[in-house]
């Protein structure tokens, strides 16, 4: 019996020789590419979103800085209203034969034939026989002045405040007038009239048999009247009052 011969092999080299390896030197080349790229990419978009020099942007509008009324010669005092406001030398009779000059208006509007305002500020000078009575007299000033501006109405006006204006002692009183309504809507239908006193000794002014007192007043429609030109706010005429000085 004979037994089957292997099949016939080629010689196997020694030692056996591996295949060549892949080299991975290429793609992590390629790889490392691809980062600074996207890097770069992400750089430009930063500085462009973001750049140096960014579009200029629309200048805020300069705030009005107003116009002096300087009313020293008349009346002992300066005081600064919006450049808006239209001005006037015209003396105007007050109550209790108190003569207001330095006048500036805001609003003034024509309606059914007249011209009306909206607000108006003046200033004056008055005597005061005793500096303890200032704020009586003041407090009637007010409630005259509320009565002569919006005739008809009811007038009510507030107790005077201790107060400065420009570094000077003086007192301040506020009237609330509920006037009554025109038929054709021309007027207001509330108003507010606030009068300032300064004493002349702290005003500057030479004292006589009496004190002669530095007095200001700013009459305002608050409600009513056409819609244009409207009311002033309260943060307006506040600055008005408290921009009085020497």
């Amino acid at each position: 019996m004979s037994w089957p011969q292997a099949p016939h092999q080629q010689p196997v080299p020694y030692p056996p020789v591996r295949p060549p390896r892949k080299s991975k030197v290429v793609p992590v080349v390629l790889s490392i590419g691809a980062v600074l790229v996207v890097a770069a990419v992400a750089t430009t978009v930063v500085l462009l979103s973001t750049g140096s020099d960014p579009k200029p942007q629309a200048a805020e509008p300069a705030a009005d800085s107003g116009q002096v009324v300087d009313n020293r010669a008349r009346a002992g005092l300066t005081y600064r209203v919006p450049s808006d406001w239209v001005r006037s030398d015209e003396a105007v009779p007050g109550p209790g034969g108190v003569t207001f000059t330095g006048v500036a208006e805001y609003g003034v509007y024509q309606c059914a034939g007249k011209e009306f305002f909206r607000t108006r500020v003046a200033s004056g000078r008055t005597p005061v026989t005793n500096a303890a009575d200032a704020g009586a007299q003041l407090h009637e000033l007010a409630a005259a002045l509320g009565e002569q501006y919006f005739k008809g109405g009811s007038v009510l006006a507030g107790a005077p405040r201790r107060t400065e204006f420009g570094g000077l002692a003086g007192q301040i009183v506020t009237a609330t007038v509920t006037a009554v309504p025109s038929p054709d809507g021309c007027v207001g239908t509330a108003a507010t009239v606030t009068v300032i006193g300064i004493p002349g000794e702290a005003a500057g002014l030479q004292a006589a048999d009496s004190v002669p007192m530095s007095v200001l007043f700013v009459a305002s429609d608050s409600q009513g009247g056409p819609p244009h030109p409207a009311p002033l706010p309260a943060e307006a005429i506040a600055a008005v009052i408290d921009s009085a000085s020497r």
